[in-house]
């Protein structure tokens, strides 16, 4: 309130004036909110958009434990590691100012992957399993089967953990998270029996007129508890 006093007449005159009083701070909001960095998504913009009131703000991140890809007195903020950011906005309108923090997560697990010796291929069985089955992700994964690099060879179910092969090579798999993208990779090599065994038959002696009969032996074929001999006539 102001009051004028005239010292020549004594009159005097008030005024007042109503200051106002702002001291708002901003409202600040940071999307998204639980960020989590992942091998789909190595680099995450840290959006400070909708702080208000819009476009009469300053911004200034930063962090004792992560690390920027660029600015950090932008609105967005682009890091790529872990961490725990700041960010410090000031109204441009009245100097108040607030603060807030993200923790930006990781996870870069990759599956795991297990692959069981796969059997021979032999002649009586000309296609085989390879077992990947007890391999463990999290949650669903992408698989893909190949042969050897350059090479196309036919392969029964490649996107599953339980391909079937025809062929003795060396098969290369990757398995990917469908949740984080990270992958595994391996390889094995299956191999063949196809050796066949040695059948030897031997005449001991000959057919004639006095000799009616005569003892066929198989003695030079390949022996052993694993071999079935079977003779058949003419």
């Amino acid at each position: 309130q102001l009051m004028v006093t005239d010292s020549l007449n004594g009159c005097t005159s008030i005024d007042s004036v109503l200051v106002g009083l702002d001291q708002a701070p901003p409202q600040l909001q940071i999307t998204p909110a639980a960020p989590v960095l992942n091998c789909l998504q190595e680099q995450i913009g840290l959006n400070a958009a909708g702080s208000t009131p819009a476009g009469a703000l300053s911004f200034s991140w930063s962090t004792a434990d992560g690390h920027f890809l660029g600015g950090t007195t932008g609105m967005t903020a682009i890091v790529d590691s872990a961490g725990t950011y700041q960010l410090l906005v000031i109204r441009l309108d009245n100097g108040c100012q607030d603060s807030t923090e993200v923790t930006v997560g990781a996870d870069f697990v990759p599956p795991i992957l297990v692959i069981d010796p796969p059997p021979l291929l032999t002649c009586a069985d000309t296609s085989v399993q390879i077992d990947a089955t007890a391999s463990i992700g999290q949650g669903p994964v992408d698989v893909v089967w190949t042969g050897p690099p350059g090479q196309t060879v036919p392969i029964g179910d490649p996107n599953t953990l339980l391909p079937t092969v025809v062929e003795p090579l060396t098969y290369f798999v990757t398995i990917t998270n469908q949740g984080n993208g990270c992958s595994a990779e391996g390889s094995v090599t299956v191999s063949e029996d196809t050796q066949p065994p040695t059948a030897q038959a031997v005449a001991l002696g000959q057919l004639d007129c006095t000799q009616t009969q005569v003892e066929l032996s198989g003695a030079g074929s390949s022996s052993g508890p694993e071999y079935q001999y079977q003779w058949t006539g003419p």
